[in-house]
């Protein structure tokens, strides 16, 4: 018998990862935002969410890579306290919950260089200047 698919794609290696930006409040998910193939894989890359705006429940959220803005989300959330708890960079606060329904989480694997949180929208203006430092410090 002939191949069903004679033309098929061998599998590679990937080269980028997907960013993956979640609102939790308890257990009920407030904002899922997912840009794909945001971050190349075994680089230095310069990530920043920011808001767009003022808004204190739904304002929009930008994400920036590499000093260049990536993608938008509109009327996004934030969270509704002063301070959080139980923040994680690719780690769930139900990594430990055990469901046959549940897909594993998939844990950051690098290395951080510098990590800040603003109150207040950020200026690209802002951005490109803090991307370039850090391509400077680093020597990239």
């Amino acid at each position: 018998m002939p191949q069903t698919q004679p033309f098929s794609i061998p599998p590679h290696e990937a080269t980028t990862a997907d960013l993956v930006y979640e609102i939790w409040d308890h257990q009920q998910r407030k904002m899922h935002c997912q840009v794909k193939n945001a971050i190349s894989l075994r680089q230095w890359a310069h990530v920043v969410i920011t808001t767009r705006n003022t808004d204190a429940f739904r304002p929009d959220l930008e994400f920036y890579i590499n000093g260049k803005l990536l993608y938008t989300e509109a009327a996004a959330w934030l969270p509704q306290n002063n301070s959080t708890t139980y923040n994680y960079i690719g780690k769930s606060n139900w990594q430990d919950v055990t469901s046959p329904y549940q897909n594993a989480d998939e844990l950051f694997k690098g290395k951080l260089y510098d990590f800040r949180g603003y109150r207040t929208p950020m200026a690209a203006s802002k951005i490109a200047s803090a991307y370039k430092s850090g391509r400077e410090w680093l020597q990239i």
